[in-house]
């Protein structure tokens, strides 16, 4: 994209001198763009790895949607498109519910992917159908819909927690029964998500202060990945449950 003007409209490159730009969301139906790349270094089985980018909506844009996913695989998702194609047939394994509309200032989308390993390619824009999305107009009368959405300071780093030692899970493995203890900040609560990087479970805010907390997951038997966090990290790990 021409920086800071465009055919789109204008914006500053949130770092350096140059960003990138995707048609969310066509006037046509399911119409849709992508940006792809090959990734510097295979992602590795098990790992945790953060995935962040910036997007800010166009000021041409008659308004913004959600679902603007990424998506990893071992061979390259443009092989099923051009320039300009469909929704593409995948699941992406993190998806964004928030509707973007901001045109002024860049918003950050950020989340945690565990690696099956292999993966090599990084696919980034919106794999659901137009009836699966949400739009908000913000101009026009709603009958023209687009969304064009500028992009920048994508990242696939490993996720490096901070280490809190004195918070434990246990027993592990369970049937699903556990109990938590440690010194709480406040508004922590305990995340479970599944080999797919799917969110499973969501805690209510634990106890601040040093406390315990009685977890219930009625899941099936597997190993699963728990983040306990307030404003920051605090801990992440396995959870083994066994039937």
């Amino acid at each position: 994209m021409d920086v800071p003007s465009n055919r789109f409209g204008s914006q500053n490159a949130r770092t350096g001198v140059a960003y990138a730009g995707f048609a969310g969301l066509y006037a046509s139906q399911n119409g849709r763009e992508y940006i792809s790349i090959k990734l510097s270094d295979t992602l590795l089985a098990g790992i945790i790895y953060n995935v962040e980018y910036y997007v800010s909506l166009a000021d041409s844009s008659w308004g913004g949607i959600n679902k603007l996913g990424a998506h990893f695989s071992n061979t390259p998702d443009t092989m099923y498109a051009g320039m300009y194609t469909y929704n593409l047939p995948f699941q992406p394994q993190l998806e964004f519910d928030t509707v973007i509309i901001d045109t002024t200032n860049w918003v950050r989308l950020s989340g945690n992917y565990i690696a099956f390993g292999g993966e090599c390619y990084l696919t980034i824009g919106v794999f659901k159908t137009d009836s699966l999305l949400t739009y908000d107009t913000i101009q026009g009368d709603g009958s023209s819909r687009g969304a064009y959405y500028y992009i920048d300071d994508v990242s696939v780093v490993k996720y490096q927690p901070t280490v809190y030692p004195a918070i434990t899970l246990f027993p592990n493995p369970s049937n699903g029964e556990f109990t938590i203890t440690g010194n709480f900040p406040e508004h922590t609560q305990l995340f479970v998500y599944d080999m797919l990087g799917q969110k499973v479970m969501e805690s209510p805010y634990l106890p601040v202060g040093n406390n315990s907390a009685a977890v219930h997951l009625q899941l099936a038997q597997g190993v699963y990945y728990y983040e306990l966090r307030s404003t920051e990290i605090l801990a992440t790990g396995k959870l083994y449950i066994v039937k």
